[in-house]
């Protein structure tokens, strides 16, 4: 059975942010790795739903913990996290 993959491209501060933002969770990690593709300075991710929405739970977490600074505005690394949970965001059919 052929896998329903989707395609996230990604520029180069947005594949570092997503790298250092999972870089704990190895499951995610290799799934980030396995499925890397580079296109004219830009990444290009092929994942399944399923990992897209586990990686849109993770990063959630983290702009919760790390995304905001002590005036609880958003850092540049929340708003580029901002943008990576809007990007790995699948409407379902």
């Amino acid at each position: 059975m052929a896998k329903n993959l989707h395609k996230f491209t990604l520029t180069p501060e947005e594949s570092v942010c997503l790298r250092q933002a999972v870089c704990e969770d190895e499951i995610l990690l290799s799934a980030i790795d396995s499925d890397e593709k580079s296109l004219g300075g830009r990444l290009t991710l092929e994942l399944e739903l399923e990992t897209a929405e586990k990686l849109r739970e993770y990063l959630t977490e983290q702009l919760a913990k790390t995304g905001f600074d002590k005036d609880y505005s958003l850092s540049k690394e929340g708003a580029i996290l901002e943008t990576l949970i809007d990007k790995f965001y699948i409407t379902r059919a």
